[in-house]
C-alpha cells in the first residue's frame, strides 16, 4: 500500500465562519495505508476544534481524496480501510446511492461526496465535526424530515445540479448552517417553514430553479439572511412584501427572470450593497422607480427591449457609487440630470454597447472620481456632448464617435481640432416609428426626446388621435406632459390611436408617430345548466391580469320584478343564481368597472 510521505512546503488557508485553520504538508514517515484507488496526503490541521476532538497538541490531519470509478462493495472496502484522524475527505465519481455505511469519519470537517448516486443523506452514523458538506450533482428528488440529522452542526451546505422537486418543512433542522446553495435544481415552490429551523443562515442560493411567483412570508424564519440569489428562475411576480422580514439582507441577485418592472415597493426600507436586475424583460423604467431606495451597486444591462432611461427613473434614489446600464441593444437615450442631487459620491458609470447616439450630458463630470464608460455605442460626432468627452480624463476607455462620412473619430482628438460644431440637427428619440400596447387602466407612457448636443431642446408638441395639440403648458386630468414623455393613467380604449410627437420647428416629416392600441378584456359568459328555479353561468378566461377593476354579473327579469349584480368571483369559473321565478326569463350581462 502506498504511503504518504514527502516534503512539500505550501500553506492552505482554510476558512469558515467558526472555523480558521491552517494546513500545511509536513515530512513524516505515517503509519496509516492509504486506500486503495485514493490519494492521501499529511497535513499539520492547526484547528482549534480538531485540536479538542483529538486531544492532540500538534495534530497531524488526512485529506483523502477517492475520485475513480468504484462500485459499492469498493465503495464499502474504502470506508473500512479509512485511517484515523482524517480532516477532510473526497469521495467522487462512484456509484454509492446512499450514506448509510459511511464510517469512519469522526474528526472529518469537511465531507465532499459530489457527482455520485446518492438521493439519501441518512446514515446511521452521527458525524459532529462536519462542518462543509458537499452533495451536489446527486441524485435528490426529495428533501425528507431531518434528512441532515446526521451532520447537525453543519455551516456550509451544497446541493447544487441534483433534481430537487421537493423539501420537506423539516428538512433542515440545522441551527448552525450559514451558507445554503440549492443551484440546479427543479425546485418550484417555497413555503413560508421551509427554514424555519434556520435562524443562522446568511447566504442562500436558489438561482437556475423553477420559482414563477414570490409571496409575502416565503422567507419569514431567514431573519439572519444577507445574500438571495434568485436568479435564472422564471419569476414574474413579486409581492410587495416577499423580503419584509429580512432586515439584514443587503444583495439580491434577480437576474434572468421574466420581471417586466422594478419591484420597487419590495426594494424599499433596506440597506442595499448590490441589485442585479440584468436580463429580464424590462421594456421601461417606471417614473421614481428607485426613489428612496438605498442602493450602492445597480445593475440594469442586457435588458434588450429597453428605449430610454428617463430622469424621473432614478430620480430618488440613494447612496448610489456604481451603475451599469450596458448591452442594451434598443437604448437611445439615458438621463443623467438626476446624478447631481442624489450621487455626489458617484464613482462608476457603464453606458457601454447600447444604442446611444448622444453622449449624456454628466453634470460633475470635474469630478475625477467619476469613471464613465460610453464605448461602443453609435455617438454622433457632431452631437455628442464635446465639454463631457474634452474631459477624458473621466471616461475610460476613450471614447470614438462616427463623422458624417461614417468613420470612427477619437472623440478627445476630434475635438480639439474642432473650434465649433453647428451641424447637429435637433434629433427626436427614441428614432422611428413604434407601436405601444397597454391595457385597460393602465398607465402608459410615450417617449419623445429632442435632443441636441445632449441637451433637452423645447418643450415637444404632441397631436392626439382626435387632432387636439398638447403642449407641456396643456392641462389634462389623465394626460401628463414632460420633456421627455406623454404620460396617460387609467387608460381607456377611447385612447387608441396614432400619437404624433415633433418640436415647433419641426417639419411633419421629421416627427414620431406612436400607435397606442388599447386591450380589453375578451371575457364571455353562457349558460351551463338551466333549472326551474336557478341558473349556472360560465366564463371563458380568468380575470387575474386585470388588475385595475372588478368584473360584475348583473342579471335581470323579463317581468322587471329581480334586478341584481355581484362581483365576479376571482376563484373558479362558475356562478349559480338562485330563487328565480320559473316563468320569467333573465338576461346576464358581465361588465369590466375600473376602480377609479
Amino acid at each position: 500500500m502506498p504511503k504518504a510521505a514527502e516534503v512539500v512546503w505550501l500553506i492552505v488557508v482554510v476558512s469558515s465562519i467558526n472555523v480558521s485553520a491552517v494546513l500545511a504538508y509536513v515530512q513524516m514517515d505515517s503509519s496509516y495505508d492509504c486506500p486503495r484507488s485514493c490519494t492521501c496526503k499529511d497535513y499539520r490541521y492547526n484547528s482549534t476544534l480538531f485540536r479538542i476532538s483529538t486531544q492532540i497538541e500538534n495534530p497531524i490531519g488526512l485529506v483523502i481524496v477517492c475520485q475513480l470509478q468504484l462500485d459499492g462493495d469498493q465503495v464499502r472496502r474504502v470506508f473500512n480501510t479509512l485511517p484515523e484522524n482524517i480532516v477532510s475527505f473526497t469521495l467522487r465519481s462512484t456509484k454509492m446511492a446512499d450514506m448509510t455505511d459511511m464510517c469512519c469519519l469522526n474528526n472529518a470537517e469537511e465531507v465532499d461526496m459530489s457527482n455520485n448516486w446518492i438521493s439519501d443523506a441518512a446514515s446511521y452514523f452521527e458525524y459532529k465535526q462536519v462542518r462543509k458538506l458537499r452533495l451536489q450533482q446527486n441524485r435528490f428528488h426529495v428533501l425528507r424530515r431531518d434528512e441532515f440529522v446526521s451532520f447537525p452542526n453543519v455551516e456550509t451546505l451544497w446541493l447544487d445540479e441534483n433534481q430537487i422537486e421537493h423539501i420537506d418543512q423539516d428538512a433542515f433542522r440545522l441551527d448552525k448552517l450559514r451558507q445554503l446553495h440549492l443551484r440546479s435544481n427543479r425546485i418550484a415552490y417555497i413555503s413560508e417553514t421551509m427554514f424555519r429551523f434556520t435562524p443562522n443562515l446568511q447566504s442562500l442560493d436558489l438561482s437556475d430553479n423553477l420559482l414563477v411567483k414570490l409571496r409575502a412570508r416565503n422567507f419569514f424564519y431567514c431573519t439572519s439572511l444577507e445574500r438571495l440569489d434568485l436568479s435564472r428562475n422564471g419569476l414574474q411576480l413579486i409581492d410587495d412584501r416577499a423580503f419584509q422580514p429580512l432586515r439584514k439582507l443587503n444583495t439580491l441577485n434577480l437576474a434572468d427572470n421574466a420581471l417586466t418592472s422594478v419591484p420597487s415597493k419590495a426594494l424599499l426600507g433596506f440597506s442595499w450593497s448590490q441589485l442585479n436586475f440584468d436580463a429580464n424583460p424590462i421594456v421601461k423604467l417606471n417614473v421614481y422607480a428607485f426613489q428612496r431606495i438605498h442602493v450602492e451597486t445597480l445593475s440594469l444591462s442586457h435588458l434588450e427591449n429597453l428605449l430610454v432611461v428617463t430622469d424621473q427613473a432614478l430620480t430618488g434614489v440613494e447612496g448610489l457609487l456604481r451603475l451599469t446600464i450596458a448591452h442594451c441593444p434598443m437604448l437611445e437615450y439615458v438621463s443623467t440630470g438626476w446624478l447631481s442631487s442624489c450621487c455626489p459620491k458617484m464613482e462608476k458609470l457603464f453606458l457601454n454597447n447600447n444604442h446611444l447616439a448622444v453622449a449624456p450630458n454628466i453634470p460633475f463630470v470635474h469630478n475625477r472620481s467619476l469613471t464613465v464608460d460610453v464605448s461602443n455605442n453609435p455617438l454622433n460626432c457632431q452631437c455628442s456632448n464635446k465639454d463631457t468627452l474634452l474631459k477624458s480624463a473621466s471616461i475610460s476607455p476613450p471614447t470614438q464617435c462616427i463623422a458624417e462620412n461614417a468613420s470612427v473619430v477619437d472623440a478627445k482628438v476630434y475635438y480639439s481640432e474642432s473650434a465649433k460644431l453647428n451641424n447637429c440637427t435637433t434629433l427626436l428619440l427614441p428614432q422611428g416609428n413604434r407601436t405601444m400596447v397597454g391595457r385597460i387602466g393602465d398607465t402608459v407612457e410615450l417617449y419623445c426626446i429632442a435632443l441636441t448636443e445632449s441637451a433637452l431642446q423645447g418643450d415637444p408638441v404632441w397631436t392626439l388621435p382626435d387632432g387636439r395639440q398638447l403642449k407641456k403648458s396643456t392641462s389634462e386630468s389623465r394626460l401628463q406632459i414632460s420633456r421627455e414623455m406623454l404620460s396617460i393613467s387609467s387608460l381607456l380604449p377611447s385612447d387608441a390611436g396614432i400619437y404624433c410627437c415633433k418640436t415647433a420647428d419641426q417639419q411633419p416629416s421629421e416627427a414620431i408617430n406612436v400607435l397606442l392600441r388599447v386591450e380589453t378584456p375578451q371575457i364571455i359568459i353562457f349558460p351551463i345548466e338551466v333549472q326551474w328555479h336557478s341558473i349556472t353561468v360560465a366564463w371563458n378566461g380568468s380575470t387575474d391580469p386585470w388588475e385595475h377593476g372588478e368584473f360584475v354579473l348583473q342579471y335581470n327579469s323579463s317581468d322587471g320584478q329581480i334586478s341584481y349584480s355581484t362581483p365576479l368571483p376571482k376563484y373558479g369559473y362558475t356562478y349559480t343564481t338562485s330563487k328565480l321565478n320559473a316563468n320569467s326569463n333573465y338576461t346576464f350581462c358581465l361588465q369590466y368597472l375600473l376602480l377609479n
